[in-house]
């Protein structure tokens, strides 16, 4: 998976880089459990990108992306098993409408 974030100071109503240097971000698990820990580096305008490959293992479900800077900071998002797409693209026609050699 692939994230971006990005981080911004408010004050007065108005939106400013912050004063921080990188972002701590955290992946939860669908059981709660700590998947992996990152120290993100900000760039000067206040974002950062990451990747995570989840492992073989990892349960359909939800999980989470958070960083401790602030703790309403989350990003959920669900996990689900592949399913091939399902598609039945047969057709047919009435003998009245099919005719041999005709545009």
């Amino acid at each position: 998976m692939y994230f971006r974030a990005v981080v911004r100071k408010a004050n007065n109503g108005r939106y400013s880089p912050p004063d921080i240097a990188s972002l701590p971000i955290s992946i939860t698990g669908n059981e709660g459990q700590n998947m992996v820990d990152f120290e993100l580096p900000l760039t000067a305008f206040g974002t950062s990108h990451g990747e995570f490959d989840l492992p073989a293992s990892a349960q359909p479900g939800y999980y989470q992306i958070s960083t401790s800077q602030d703790q309403h900071a989350t990003l959920g998002f669900q996990v689900a098993n592949y399913r091939k797409p399902e598609m039945d693209l047969q057709v047919s026609f009435s003998d009245e409408q099919v005719q041999a050699g005709v545009k």
